[in-house]
């Protein structure tokens, strides 16, 4: 599997995350901070010209259930598209981890050649394969700006949430 760009250092990790001591003890209040929102303003025109590889979260891999897979695209296309991060090149899916709902594959070569989680179980968001896309031209969000995400009330949830 690719790492994620925060390690590779390869391709651009977008962080929109809360702060470290509400990600800690309170994430289900976490938000994703105006200033760090703002700064993707700067970012933008460098952004859309990268396709947004959206990924999955590291730390949920061992016991979430199966929709919280979705949840985290839709909430990374979501904060794409709301803040105009989205160019010509389009959005990816890329989710080959070893989880309970799928079992990686033992070689490159398997992983090339066969679908990865997201492919296995859902649609395409976009006309092309995470394949066929160079390192170098892909940007994603942090994990920690993932998770914050997930928690922040202005996104999608699958149960009812106070955005206030």
């Amino acid at each position: 599997a690719l790492p994620f760009c925060e390690i590779s250092g390869s391709c651009l990790a977008i962080d929109v995350k809360d702060t470290d001591n509400m990600m800690k003890y309170d994430n289900v209040n976490a938000h994703m901070p105006e200033e760090k929102l703002q700064n993707l303003e700067q970012q933008r025109s460098l952004l859309k010209g990268k396709h947004l590889r959206i990924r999955t979260l590291d730390i949920f891999l061992r016991g979430c259930g199966f929709f919280t897979f979705p949840l985290m695209v839709m909430n990374q296309l979501l904060v794409a598209k709301r803040h105009d991060l989205i160019g010509d090149k389009k959005p990816i899916v890329y989710m080959p981890e070893n989880h309970h709902y799928f079992e990686c594959y033992k070689t490159e070569e398997e992983q090339r050649n066969n679908p990865d989680f997201w492919e296995k179980w859902f649609e395409p968001v976009g006309d092309i394969s995470w394949r066929e896309v160079n390192e170098s031209d892909v940007w994603e969000f942090t994990q920690e700006s993932i998770e914050t995400m997930y928690y922040d009330g202005t996104g999608i949830h699958a149960y009812p949430y106070d955005a206030e």
